[in-house]
């Protein structure tokens, strides 16, 4: 049991950071992908016993946690299918406090981490030798050798915003070609206008978005914070744009509320002289959505109609 143990213990990390990178794309395999993480966490913390470090959470922070997995709980009295609530319940913030018991073991850096990305940061990889003299292939082996230097929060990160790429041009395809998911998630008697809802790989058009709340979230965080880097700058800036272009194509009233917050947050708290850029881009998404933009921010209101998520 040692020895499988300490083969777990080196290969946990890379199963979170695929964990992680899977998320969006699939997710009855995301799900096998967790339980496979925290299953081998939990043979090693059995077997080599919790791992000497400072709590991550602060008190007060651990308590809002409890707190929120509390009202979760309760909520389920409330339902009008407690048993499918119940299982929903257990399904999906189980795979939460999973993939917690995990990140809060595995995703901080080490000191050896730190000390490699700091001899790496004395040469930019394009200006080294190496670089200069390799092919393509050496190339990407050189790419991900300076990836795993990066601390572990920021590897977790770059994973998810590298996947969401991907996820957001598949919905902008979507909304290109006109995919619509069979119709399920369109109401032409309450909304004429709207034809098509994208999804992407997501299945639903709603989580969809709350998965592109967040994309939004990191890289306008990240742009911020990377002012001395101009070309992680416009990658940052193109990612989240993306997203964004992905969201209002999700018509997810929801969600768009959700982003403007998170953005007037943002602007208020960090950064108030990007004001003017998030009102004129959602004067932009105003144009670009049309009229079926409108009508699903009228229909916040109640004007068309009580049997909508808003009301539910």
């Amino acid at each position: 049991m040692t020895k499988l143990a300490n083969y777990l213990e080196n290969k946990i990390w890379y199963m979170l950071l695929f964990t992680v990178a899977v998320i969006p794309l699939e997710q009855e395999f995301t799900s096998f992908c967790v339980a496979m993480t925290f299953i081998g966490a939990v043979i090693v913390s059995h077997v080599k016993g919790r791992p000497q470090q400072e709590n991550v959470l602060k008190p007060w922070q651990q308590g809002a946690f409890y707190l929120l997995l509390l009202i979760a709980v309760v909520s389920v009295y409330f339902s009008l299918d407690r048993f499918l609530s119940f299982w929903n319940l257990v399904y999906v913030v189980g795979q939460y406090a999973a993939l917690f018991f995990v990140l809060l073991r595995y995703g901080r850096s080490s000191e050896q981490d730190r000390a490699i990305l700091t001899a790496f940061e004395a040469e930019p990889l394009t200006q080294s030798e190496a670089w200069k003299n390799a092919d393509a292939k050496q190339k990407f082996v050189l790419v991900w050798q300076r990836f795993g230097t990066l601390p572990r929060p920021l590897q977790l990160i770059g994973a998810f915003l590298g996947v969401s790429l991907l996820v957001s041009a598949i919905g902008i395809a979507q909304k290109i070609f006109g995919v619509t998911a069979e119709g399920i998630w369109v109401d032409p008697a309450q909304f004429p206008d709207l034809k098509v809802r994208v999804f992407s790989t997501l299945v639903n058009p709603n989580i969809l978005a709350g998965y592109l709340v967040l994309v939004v979230a990191y890289s306008t965080a990240f742009f911020n914070q990377t002012k001395a880097y101009k070309k992680w700058r416009l990658a940052f800036l193109f990612t989240g744009l993306l997203a964004a272009v992905c969201l209002l194509y999700t018509y997810s009233r929801g969600n768009w509320v959700a982003c403007a917050v998170m953005l007037l947050a943002f602007c208020v708290l960090f950064c108030r002289k990007a004001f003017i850029p998030v009102l004129g881009g959602g004067a932009a998404a105003l144009a670009l959505g049309g009229q079926a933009v409108l009508q699903r921010l009228e229909s916040i209101r109640g004007g068309y109609g009580g049997d909508t998520s808003i009301a539910l």
